[in-house]
């Protein structure tokens, strides 16, 4: 029942997040990328550390994995 976090290389997000809703169109995906301040409007908005059925399948990059691990830490994935 999640969370689940995807990492996966750059350049293959986009189609992570495109897969996920061909095929599970009932989990939200977001695609967890950007510059510091975006990850953390991103977090802010869609990332409540209250895990509800609605939480999206996160997908991100190994390097933003490790850059924003104290926060995604948070989390039992």
């Amino acid at each position: 029942h999640g969370p689940f976090l995807i990492c996966a290389p750059l350049s293959t997000l986009s189609n992570w997040v495109s897969e996920i809703n061909r095929w599970v169109p009932s989990m939200n995906a977001l695609l967890y990328h950007g510059t510091k301040e975006e990850r953390l409007q991103l977090r802010m908005k869609n990332m409540p550390l209250n895990i509800t059925l609605s939480f999206p399948v996160i997908v991100t990059s190994y390097e933003v994995a490790m850059f924003d691990r104290r926060f995604l830490s948070k989390y039992k994935w």
